[in-house]
């Protein structure tokens, strides 16, 4: 009878451990890791971002897609050129620079040269 026992005892502290044992996995599983989720923060989830055009309408000819951009970094320089009547526009980058920035900047410079707020020539004929 004492085996038994003794072999009744093996299996019950087998169980008791086996439970121990899954008690400290689930609360391993469900503990925080970071510092924000410790503290019940969740993060934001991620919007898409809509890619901008990097070919455009050349405000000359206006021909569809015949204005590409170009961005040089090292020399800092950018450059909107239309492939079609060739016409273009050029103008200071930096890092943050984009094409659709170097295209509007094109736009805006020739909405003031026909307002009048550009370089006006008068030639004598």
């Amino acid at each position: 009878m004492t085996r038994q026992r003794s072999s009744t005892r093996s299996v019950l502290l087998s169980d008791e451990s086996s439970r121990l044992l899954l008690r400290a996995q689930s609360f391993a599983s469900t503990r925080p890791t970071s510092p924000t989720a410790a503290a019940g923060v969740t993060a934001a989830p991620k919007k898409a971002h809509r890619k901008l055009g990097t070919v455009f309408r050349c405000p000359i000819c206006k021909r569809c897609e015949s204005v590409e951009c170009r961005i040089d970094p090292k020399r800092k320089c950018a450059e909107a050129s239309c492939w079609a009547c060739e016409a273009s526009h050029r103008t200071a980058a930096d890092a943050l620079t984009e094409p659709i920035d170097v295209y509007c900047e094109w736009i805006d410079e020739r909405r003031r040269a026909n307002e009048g707020g550009g370089v006006r020539r008068d030639y004598d004929g």
